[in-house]
């Protein structure tokens, strides 16, 4: 089971590109036990911009997953949309 936000959250600044998440469950070793891929995808070169594993679901995951990316891509938060 995964879902996947189509509307771009992010844009770099100076090549307005858009990013797109998504949220992926992996199967643990222990039944009915699942862990959250959280993924970050460049839109047009597919390119993974950020990821992390988590054991829960959750909107601050998400947002730290946001602003590391962008650190690591040289994005600062004022130009984001």
């Amino acid at each position: 089971m995964s879902r996947e936000v189509h509307v771009p959250f992010c844009e770099r600044p100076r090549a307005r590109l858009p990013w797109s998440t998504h949220l992926t469950y992996l199967a643990a070793s222990v039944r009915g036990t699942f862990y959250r891929l959280y993924l970050t995808l460049d839109v047009f070169s597919r390119k993974i911009v950020g990821w992390e594993v988590h054991e829960n679901e959750s909107a601050d995951h998400a947002s730290v997953l946001i602003r590391k990316t962008c650190l690591a891509e040289g994005i600062c938060e004022d130009g984001l949309v």
